[in-house]
């Protein structure tokens, strides 16, 4: 993990990197091999990269040691559920922006077989979708349904509906990223240059997920959230953040007004709108806050 590094320039890539962060000296000089390492395995070439600064904040509780997606609650004030990638069981987290712990949630019904992102829904209700396949012979993908828990007073919930799923042809993808807009779910594949999107009817228990449109991206996908008047999308690369705006003609939001933000913090996984910024959240147990806008 770099640390103490908000921007860098490189002048006609000169001999230095010159780094900026108002919370260290004015001008701190490094030497251009340190990052060379990361523009040659990252093909960045010489275009700027927003390199992490000290993280906004950490998750207050080592229970929570895996984040791997996150979401903004519809209902409560400052509650974000998160949840731990594979091999954990089955629960959700809330927390406070700050990462405080608020509660622990038991998700009775479902089983972490590899958790990868959360989703909230338009009616008071959330969906985890367990569809990481790192193999890429997984062909069991599912997509778990719960009322959106009382964080004050729940300690359990139990799924409402599991939606299975697998993509045409039998083709087996790694996905790390889903969002719900629009009544539908969305799936964006894990690929090292380029994802997918594919559209999920979440009234079928059993179906195929539906191609919508493919988009060259830096970086694999790990992550993504949506406005909630869905206009607009953001998706987690290990690279950035990628912003569409929804075309006002279809759901294609891969086709839209789209911009950038370099970012790199460290194995980021997760990402959620709050307002005017982005929280984002990483594998090692840490938040930072992006503005968007």
């Amino acid at each position: 993990m770099i640390y103490g590094v908000v921007d860098y320039e490189i002048d006609h890539c000169g001999t230095d990197v010159v780094a900026y962060d108002m919370r260290l000296p004015p001008v701190v000089h490094y030497p251009l091999s340190i990052v060379n390492f990361f523009l040659v395995l990252f093909n960045i070439g010489c275009a700027p990269l927003l390199f992490a600064s000290p993280p906004s904040f950490v998750f207050s509780s080592s229970e929570i040691d895996e984040s791997s997606g996150i979401i903004k609650s519809r209902h409560y004030p400052n509650i974000f559920w998160t949840h731990n990638d594979s091999g954990d069981t089955a629960r959700i987290f809330a927390v406070h922006e700050d990462g405080k712990l608020v509660a622990e949630v038991e998700v009775a019904g479902a089983e972490n077989l590899d958790w990868e992102d959360i989703a909230a829904g338009d009616q008071g209700q959330i969906y985890i979708c367990d569809i990481g396949g790192n193999t890429r012979v997984r062909n069991d993908f599912a997509i778990y349904l719960i009322p959106e828990p009382n964080p004050d007073s729940d300690k359990s919930v139990k799924v409402i509906k599991k939606i299975k799923f697998r993509y045409e042809g039998g083709s087996h993808f790694d996905a790390e990223a889903c969002f719900f807009a629009s009544g539908h779910i969305y799936i964006l594949t894990k690929r090292l240059t380029m994802t997918k999107l594919y559209r999920l009817d979440p009234s079928k228990e059993d179906q195929v997920a539906e191609k919508i449109s493919e988009y060259p991206v830096s970086g694999m996908v790990t992550g993504a959230d949506v406005t909630p008047d869905g206009k607009t999308l953001a998706v987690l690369t290990y690279l950035g953040i990628h912003i569409f705006e929804k075309p006002k003609e279809n759901d294609n939001y891969l086709a839209g007004v789209h911009k950038t933000i370099d970012l790199f913090f460290g194995q980021a996984e997760g990402i959620a709108f709050d307002d005017s910024v982005l929280l984002i959240t990483n594998e090692e147990g840490q938040l930072l806050k992006v503005p968007y806008k």
